[in-house]
Order: C-alpha cells, then sequence, then structure tokens
C-alpha cells in the first residue's frame, strides 16, 4: 500500500500512570509508538492519568516531543481533531472521553460533553471520512 492509503490510529490507555518507573517508560513508549507508524493516538483516560500523577508539563513534554498527533475532542491540552487527506480523502479523526470513565479512575479533568463535542466538530469540519475513538461505558 502507498503511504497515503495507510491511517494507523492508536486508541489510547498506553500508560501505567501509577507505575513508579512511569517517568523512564513513557518516553521510551512514545518512541516506540512513532517508530511503528502510529500518526494520532485517540487519548484515553490513562494519558489523563500520566498528566494528573506526573504533571501536565510531564505530558506536554511528551506530546511536543513525538511526531505522534494526540487527539481529545472534549478536553483541553490536545489536539481537538486531526484532519488528514489519505488516498484523495479527507479523513477526520476525533476521541472523546466519558466523565463516567474518568470518574472509575478518580481523575479529575475538565471535559466537555462528549456528545456536543462530537456534534460541533463533525458538523463543521469538513471531511469524507470521519473516525471516532470513544472512551465510554459499553451502556
Amino acid at each position: 500500500m502507498a503511504p497515503d492509503q495507510v491511517l494507523v490510529i492508536n486508541a489510547g490507555n498506553n500508560f501505567d500512570f501509577l507505575s513508579p518507573l512511569i517517568k523512564i517508560d513513557a518516553p521510551a513508549i512514545m518512541k516506540m509508538l512513532a517508530a511503528s507508524g502510529v500518526d494520532i493516538i485517540g487519548v484515553g483516560p490513562f494519558e489523563i492519568g500520566l498528566g494528573q500523577e506526573q504533571g501536565e508539563d510531564f505530558l506536554k513534554h511528551l506530546v511536543t516531543h513525538t511526531p505522534i498527533n494526540m487527539v481529545l475532542s472534549n478536553g483541553p491540552g490536545c489536539l481537538p481533531y486531526v484532519r488528514l487527506n489519505r488516498n484523495g480523502y479527507r479523513v477526520l479523526v476525533v476521541s472523546v472521553i466519558d466523565p463516567d470513565i474518568l470518574k472509575r479512575y478518580h481523575l479529575k479533568y475538565e471535559i466537555s460533553d462528549p456528545v456536543k463535542a462530537l456534534h460541533r466538530i463533525l458538523g463543521s469540519i469538513r471531511h469524507d471520512l470521519a473516525i471516532a475513538v470513544i472512551h465510554a461505558p459499553m451502556d
């Protein structure tokens, strides 16, 4: 396949944010994901937990020192979406977290309503195909 026909999305939750070795592990994990061709990470609660446990500056440093786009459409600190051209199509990638998932992990992070965030972005950004990474309870 040609490079413009491939899009590699990682669904997030890449870090054991409570591990005592996470400050060593996290940069290595990001390098490994980048080397394996991941284009986008749909931020999950474990990435949020990493920022909460290790500090927002640690997470921002990880984000700015990797070519991987980190997407969170209903919270601050990451890209709200990524739109790429693949094989002549405008592919829009979004990612949301339901507040109930954050509560399960006892994480405090300011996020907006995920459904409203999806409607806002999908309704305002032109695209041919939309892919959503969703962290939410099964119900």
